[in-house]
C-alpha cells in the first residue's frame, strides 16, 4: 500500500509526514524487486482468482495499491507502472479530485510549519497522532484557530488528481477503487452519512473501476461491510498488515503492507515488510 511517490530532485516539503511518501527511484526498485519475487497482478484478476479459486500453490502473487488519489501517482508512479507495463489499483477520495481541497493531516502540518519554520517532520506525524482521536467537529475548530491564531492561510494548489489524468491512467492498466467521498472514518458516522459516503459517483465509474473499497485509517465495523455488499462492492481492503490467505480470509477484510520511504529504501528493508505474513 502506497499514498505518494515524489521525486529524487526535489525538496520534500518539511511537513509530510514521513509515512506517506516514497521516492520515484525507491519505487522503481520496489517494482523491480515485486517482478522477480512474484507475480504482480491486477484487481480484477485476483477477484476473478479468487471466485474460481485459481492460484499456483508454489506462487507468489502481488498487488499494488495507492490510496487517496494524489496527483504525484500520475506525475511519478504512473510512468514507472507503464514503463514495466504493470497494473495498479489506485483507491479515490472523490470530492477531492480535480480540486484545491486538503486533508486535514496536510492542513495542520503546514500550518505548524509556516509558524514554526524548525519544527520536523517527526514532530509534526506526533502531533497529527493526538488530533487523530478528535472528532470531526473538533477537527475542523483546532485548524480554524490556529489559521487565527497564526495568521497564516492554506495555499490555493492542487494534490490530488484530476479526472482527465485518472482517464488517460484508465487506459494502461491503471484501474480505480474507492476510499469515500470525503475520507470520513466510518465507524463515527450514522447509517445514513456511511451510504453518502460510500456510494460511488459515476465519474468514478466511468474509469477503469474495480468495485473494491478501501476503509479510511483502516477502520471498519460489521455494519459498513454489510452496507458496501448492497452497494454491490466485491472487495475491500484495510491496513493490517500481512499477506492474504485465499480461502481463509475475508474479502471484505483484505490485508496491506504499507510501503513508506523510511522502512524500504533498501531491497533488504523492502524484502523484510514484504515479507512479514
Amino acid at each position: 500500500m502506497y499514498h505518494r511517490v515524489l521525486s529524487d530532485n526535489e525538496t520534500i516539503e518539511p511537513w509530510l509526514q514521513p509515512g506517506m511518501y516514497v521516492k520515484e527511484s525507491v519505487f522503481k526498485m520496489h517494482l523491480k524487486f515485486l517482478l522477480s519475487y512474484s507475480q504482480v497482478i491486477s484487481f480484477s484478476e485476483f477477484l476473478k482468482r479468487w471466485s474460481e479459486n485459481d492460484w499456483d500453490k508454489n506462487g507468489r502473487y502481488s498487488i499494488i495499491t495507492f490510496d487517496d488519489g494524489w496527483k504525484d501517482n500520475y506525475i511519478y508512479a504512473f510512468p514507472v507502472l507503464k514503463r514495466y507495463n504493470l497494473p495498479a489499483t489506485i483507491f479515490l477520495t472523490t470530492n477531492y479530485i480535480g480540486t484545491n481541497k486538503w486533508f486535514w493531516p496536510e492542513k495542520i502540518g503546514y500550518l505548524f510549519w509556516k509558524k514554526e519554520n524548525d519544527i520536523t517532520a517527526e514532530q509534526i506525524d506526533k502531533i497529527i497522532g493526538v488530533i487523530k482521536r478528535f472528532s470531526e467537529k473538533e477537527i475542523e475548530t483546532f485548524i480554524g484557530t490556529l489559521q487565527e491564531e497564526f495568521g497564516i492561510s492554506l495555499p490555493k494548489k492542487r494534490l490530488l488528481l484530476n479526472w482527465e489524468e485518472i482517464k488517460e491512467m484508465s487506459k494502461y492498466n491503471i484501474s480505480f477503487g474507492f476510499h469515500t467521498a470525503n475520507h470520513r472514518i466510518l465507524t463515527r458516522l450514522s447509517q445514513k452519512e456511511i451510504i453518502n459516503e460510500i456510494n460511488p459517483p459515476s465519474t468514478l465509474k466511468e474509469t477503469n473501476f474495480v468495485p473494491v473499497f478501501s476503509y479510511p485509517n483502516g477502520e471498519y465495523n460489521l455494519e459498513v461491510e454489510n452496507l458496501l455488499k448492497e452497494m454491490g462492492f466485491e472487495a475491500a481492503v484495510t491496513t493490517k498488515k500481512g499477506w492474504i490467505k485465499p480461502g481463509k480470509d475475508s474479502l471484505f477484510s483484505l490485508k496491506r503492507t504499507g510501503i513508506h520511504q523510511d522502512i524500504s529504501f533498501t531491497p533488504s528493508l523492502f524484502n523484510f515488510h514484504i515479507s512479514i505474513k
